[in-house]
């Protein structure tokens, strides 16, 4: 297991993150869990072994990431967890502007700022995992403005992690597929739920992930339900 000792979480009440991190059976950590909802982080099912918890609600859209700043200054991560995320589905001619705005700041430009403020103070053995999506990877009818926020956010892994690959910083993307997630309640369409990926599965190969030996460098990682896309 890599040292795990300080642990900061963007996007934390979602359900795939709390799943990741109770497979990583943490002990003694110190982790910043950050999201739009405090009272839904207050609601988190966390099992962890004395471990400290800050809990801290941010605008994700607005992004002013100097309210952060100040809470971070002087601390060197060992995990960094980007898992903040907003859909809006339909045909692109259908959508309003206002959704479209604020998938590109939640997907993507909220991603960007917060890596720069945050990069500079991690040390080597450190690493980042960008939670994306199959929708990175391919395109879907009716998913088209978050197909493109989510392909923005695979070249900015990409480019990233050569600026970092230097200073012995993992970066991974994590381009996942279907999960059985409440994201689908509120989905227009016929879904076959029990083909998904159940969301204990996806935390355990996610904590997998970053449990790997930290000299290998493990990059782009597209996963998803075995019987294919739904």
């Amino acid at each position: 297991m890599n040292k795990l000792d300080k642990i900061l979480v963007f996007g934390a009440t979602s359900e795939i993150v709390v799943s990741m991190l109770n497979e990583l059976n943490l002990t003694g950590s110190e982790i910043y869990l950050v999201a739009r909802d405090l009272d839904k982080l207050n609601n988190l099912s966390l099992e962890t072994n004395n471990c400290v918890i800050h809990k801290i609600a941010f605008d994700f859209i607005n992004c002013n990431t100097s309210l952060l700043e100040s809470k971070f200054k002087d601390i060197s991560f060992d995990l960094v967890i980007f898992a903040q995320g907003y859909a809006s589905i339909g045909a692109c001619s259908d959508l309003a502007d206002k959704d479209i705005d604020e998938m590109f700041a939640v997907n993507l430009v909220s991603i960007i700022k917060l890596s720069k403020s945050i990069v500079g103070s991690l040390k080597e053995g450190s690493q980042i995992i960008y939670f994306s999506s199959i929708a990175g990877h391919q395109g879907f009818g009716n998913w088209s403005v978050y197909c493109a926020t989510k392909f923005g956010l695979e070249g900015f892994v990409k480019s990233i992690r050569q600026e970092l690959r230097a200073k012995g910083i993992r970066v991974i993307s994590a381009g996942i597929g279907a999960v059985d997630t409440k994201l689908w309640n509120s989905i227009e369409g016929e879904w076959d739920r029990s083909k998904m990926m159940t969301i204990k599965n996806v935390g355990l190969f996610l904590s997998n992930l970053v449990s790997a030996p930290k000299e290998i460098s493990i990059e782009d990682i597209v996963f998803g339900p075995l019987g294919g896309n739904l």
